[in-house]
């Protein structure tokens, strides 16, 4: 049983909408100093500056809007063992958004987040481990 495109296009806003209850507390950051203070210390390896600036690419949020960037800096903080980037990474990769639909790769990241404590990465790796078992059969 496979799901569907919109069906994953959906999981990914989903994921998305949590996403953006996490950003309000970073909404704030579009003044260029605070820009540039979190562009100096996601460098310096600091996982959640890189998953908030990865979020205002994403959006668009007192940046352009930068889809390829965002990818970099979540790929970054889920490399810094940050949840947040590895989940959304994961949705990223299971809908095939703006970088080619690899489900392994997606089961692989969401499993990460999992790992790092999120819930919703611990589900969307159970819903992807179950249809696997099922299409093999």
């Amino acid at each position: 049983m496979h799901e569907s495109n919109s069906s994953i296009s959906e999981k990914a806003e989903n994921i998305t909408s949590t996403l953006l209850t996490m950003g309000v507390s970073i909404k704030n950051e579009t003044d260029m100093n605070i820009m540039q203070e979190s562009k100096d210390t996601c460098k310096s390896g600091n996982a959640t500056k890189c998953f908030n600036l990865a979020f205002l690419y994403d959006f668009g949020e007192g940046v352009e809007q930068d889809k390829l960037k965002a990818i970099e800096l979540y790929t970054q903080a889920c490399d810094l063992g940050y949840a947040g980037g590895c989940l959304v990474l994961g949705a990223i990769y299971h809908a095939g958004e703006n970088v080619k639909k690899d489900v392994l790769r997606a089961k692989r990241l969401y499993s990460r987040a999992c790992d790092e404590g999120s819930e919703r990465g611990c589900k969307e790796y159970s819903i992807l481990k179950v249809n696997e078992k099922l299409v093999s059969k």
